[in-house]
């Protein structure tokens, strides 16, 4: 209560909240503090930084979380949670108490600068892990992950399927209204060849790959995708027979038609 009454106070009077938030960082980082303390602390800074008269601080704010995540194990023992908490209710820009409709966190132009200048130089799992959680997409993100430097992070597995499926989901929606959104359709669905044919593939995605992909194809509608089409025939030519009809089952799963005369 003490909390609610102070960032109230800060919002009413308009304080200023650079020193605040450094002291509250510090707090956050210290693993000796006690970690409902700890916790307190990373929730006020994303209350205090979502603020009005404090969006200077927004990116900065937005930026520590992000690295947090990169913190070794014992400073992130028990805050973790209270991590991705915070950068909820920084991203969606509301109380934590506040009911969601979005059913994922679509990024502001500033939260993409600050969430891919983070990727560029961040080590992935944990990082990875929060993004996907918490349902994160742009335009922005999904044309960085399908890039050439960073595509084998969805073709190798690296990146969490089930955020896939919701780039891949989202994606589709834009292709039914925009073509422009054409090229990265494309590339997501050779993606999907690419990962259920990789001998780093986990059977349990397979429904959530198949699904995935049958989004994509229904927006392609009866445009041919000359590059997804050339990844299926080369790919069903190649691998073990393990790789082949894993392939083939996809291609079942998501009620893609398929000449098996190469195969």
């Amino acid at each position: 209560k003490l909390r609610d009454l102070l960032l109230a106070e800060m919002r009413q009077f308009r304080m200023p909240a650079d020193g605040v938030i450094t002291a509250l960082q510090r707090t956050a980082q210290d693993a000796t503090c006690l970690w409902h303390t700890r916790r307190a602390a990373i929730l006020s800074i994303a209350q205090i930084a979502q603020m009005g008269h404090c969006s200077q601080e927004r990116a900065g704010a937005l930026t520590w979380m992000f690295k947090m995540f990169e913190e070794k194990p014992d400073v992130l023992k028990h805050i973790q949670f209270a991590l991705i908490k915070a950068l909820s209710t920084l991203l969606q820009g509301v109380d934590q108490n506040e009911k969601l409709v979005e059913d994922c966190v679509v990024l502001s132009q500033g939260d993409e600068d600050v969430l891919l200048k983070t990727l560029e130089h961040a080590v992935y799992s944990e990082v990875v892990d929060a993004i996907s959680n918490l349902k994160m997409f742009s335009d922005r993100l999904v044309d960085w992950l399908v890039s050439d430097a960073r595509s084998h992070l969805i073709s190798d597995g690296k990146w969490p399927i089930y955020h896939v499926r919701l780039i891949c989901e989202k994606t589709a929606v834009a292709l039914a209204v925009d073509k422009s959104f054409h090229k990265n359709a494309s590339k997501l669905s050779t993606l999907l060849v690419s990962r259920v044919h990789s001998t780093n593939f986990k059977i349990s995605e397979h429904e959530e790959l198949a699904q995935a992909m049958s989004k994509l194809v229904e927006a392609f509608g009866t445009c041919c995708d000359c590059d997804l089409d050339l990844a299926l025939h080369t790919v069903v030519q190649t691998g073990n027979v393990d790789q082949r009809i894993r392939v083939l089952r996809m291609l079942h799963g998501a009620k893609i038609p398929f000449d098996f005369e190469s195969f």
